[in-house]
C-alpha cells in the first residue's frame, strides 16, 4: 500500500531539506500540498498561468511532480487546458497559455486527484492599461520624468497600488558605468514622477546618460482552496517602457 505523507511529517522532515528535491504528487495528501501559481499578461493579447505544487509551505519545500492520475487544469472564460511541465532545468513549473488578457477575466486552476480530494484556485486578471508617457526609447533632457498610464483609478481609490520596478545603467563624465534600481509601490492614479536623484548617490551633474528600464504592474490576489496547506494565486497585468536620461549639455 502506498504511504501518504501528512502535513505534520512534512514540517518535521521535508522542510529541512535545501535544494530542488522532487517527489510524486500521489505521495502527498491534498492538505499537505502547497500551491503557488501566477497569471502573467504583458499586453500582447495572451496570458500565461504557471507555477508549482509543493510538499507543504516551508522555506524550501519539495516540489511535486504529477503522478498516477493526478492532473492540473487551467481555465479562462473560453478555454480549459491541461497544464504541462516546463522542460527548463531551472524550474520545472507547470504552465498553460491562453489567447486572452481581457480585464477581469477569471482564471481558475483545478487540481484533480485520484487518491484524495480535489482542490480549486481562482483569480481575476486585473484591468488592462498602457504606459502613455514617456514613449519607448525617448530621450529626456532632464533629471526627472513623469511616468503616465491609462486607464487608472482616481484619487478616491488611493488604496489601489501598483508595483513599479526601475532599473538604470548610468554613464558618468569619465565614461565609467554603474547600475542602480529598486522596486517600490505607487498609487494607481495614472502618474508618478521618476526622479534620478532618488536612485543615484552621486552628483547628477557628473553623469552623461542613464538608460532606464521601467516595469509597471497591476496585480490581484485570488483564492486558494482551504483543502490545501496554503500558497497563492496572483494575476498581473505588466507593461514596460525604456527611455534615456540625456544629461549632456
Amino acid at each position: 500500500m502506498r504511504s501518504i505523507i501528512t502535513s505534520s511529517a512534512i514540517t518535521l522532515g521535508v522542510f529541512s531539506l535545501i535544494g530542488c528535491a522532487e517527489t510524486d504528487s500521489e505521495n502527498v495528501t491534498t492538505k499537505g500540498t502547497g500551491a503557488y501559481f501566477t497569471v502573467q499578461a504583458d499586453g500582447d493579447g495572451t496570458a500565461t498561468v504557471s507555477g508549482r505544487l509543493t510538499a507543504g509551505t516551508g522555506l524550501a519545500p519539495t516540489q511535486l511532480v504529477l503522478s498516477g492520475d493526478d492532473r492540473l487544469f487551467a481555465s479562462d472564460s473560453r478555454t480549459r487546458s491541461s497544464m504541462r511541465q516546463s522542460s527548463s532545468l531551472l524550474d520545472g513549473d507547470y504552465y498553460a497559455r491562453f489567447d486572452n488578457d481581457d480585464s477581469l477575466t477569471e482564471f481558475t486552476i483545478d487540481y484533480q486527484r485520484a487518491i484524495d480530494v480535489d482542490a480549486h484556485l481562482s483569480v481575476l486578471l486585473p484591468e488592462q492599461f498602457d504606459i502613455t508617457h514617456p514613449s519607448n526609447n525617448q530621450s529626456v533632457n532632464n533629471s526627472q520624468v513623469e511616468l503616465e498610464w491609462s486607464p487608472h483609478f482616481n484619487s478616491s481609490s488611493a488604496s489601489r497600488t501598483m508595483d513599479l520596478k526601475v532599473s538604470m545603467k548610468c554613464v558618468d563624465q569619465d565614461h565609467d558605468e554603474f547600475s542602480v534600481g529598486r522596486p517600490i509601490s505607487v498609487k494607481d492614479t495614472g502618474s508618478y514622477t521618476i526622479k534620478l536623484s532618488n536612485y543615484v548617490d552621486v552628483d547628477i551633474n557628473s553623469l552623461r546618460h542613464c538608460y532606464v528600464d521601467v516595469e509597471l504592474e497591476r496585480s490581484k490576489r485570488g483564492d486558494v482552496d482551504s483543502k490545501l496547506a496554503g500558497g497563492y494565486f496572483i494575476a498581473t497585468q505588466s507593461r514596460e517602457v525604456s527611455f534615456i536620461f540625456d544629461l549632456v549639455d
